[in-house]
């Protein structure tokens, strides 16, 4: 998958917003990405300093995503900053590969301008050009504003995982969710 930018989108806040494929050269660019999200909320499964993967893993790892039966991840850049990602990974096993897993994540500074949905709407239409039928995600249940956003773009519960997480000694409820595309 070479580099293109696949859309710009004017964010709630005036700003905006160039979403991108993200390539193997990228790697360094998200691990300090994840990085910095890591420190900005407890939502995720990993914290700070916890994401666990070097340069040439993230490179391998992005290099696979070149074919979209494997997946696909975009970013969202503004002012040549990476303030978004989202990452839809697939089984290459047939039974299955029509069936997504997404990641979502969006830099603090930018909750509730609208880039999430963005980066979801303009990544379920390229999914669906690469076959994808389902896509499923977790969320955390108290995790109110992911959910709602997750809600407003259609996707159903679909089930809860008791003490799915665990943060600061305390375990967390996640939720399960689908959507039909």
């Amino acid at each position: 998958m070479s580099r293109r930018v696949l859309t710009t989108v004017h964010l709630r806040d005036g700003r905006d917003a160039t979403l991108e494929w993200v390539t193997e050269d990228d790697a360094s660019g998200m691990l300090a990405y994840l990085e910095v999200i890591a420190g900005e909320t407890d939502f995720l499964t990993f914290g700070p300093g916890e994401f666990g993967m070097t340069i040439d893993q993230e490179v391998a790892f992005l290099r696979s995503l070149a074919d979209p039966m494997r997946g696909m991840m975009m970013k969202a850049v503004v002012g040549g900053e990476m303030v978004g990602n989202a990452l839809l990974h697939r089984s290459p096993r047939p039974r299955v590969r029509h069936v997504a897993d997404l990641g979502l994540s969006v830099r603090r500074d930018f909750w509730g301008t609208g880039l999430g949905s963005a980066l979801c709407q303009t990544m379920f239409s390229e999914a669906k050009r690469a076959g994808v039928t389902r896509i499923s995600l977790k969320v955390r249940a108290d995790n109110g504003r992911a959910i709602r956003l997750y809600e407003r773009l259609g996707f159903s519960h679909e089930g809860r995982l008791i003490g799915a997480f665990l943060v600061g000694g305390v375990e967390l409820d996640e939720l399960v969710m689908g959507l039909r595309i």
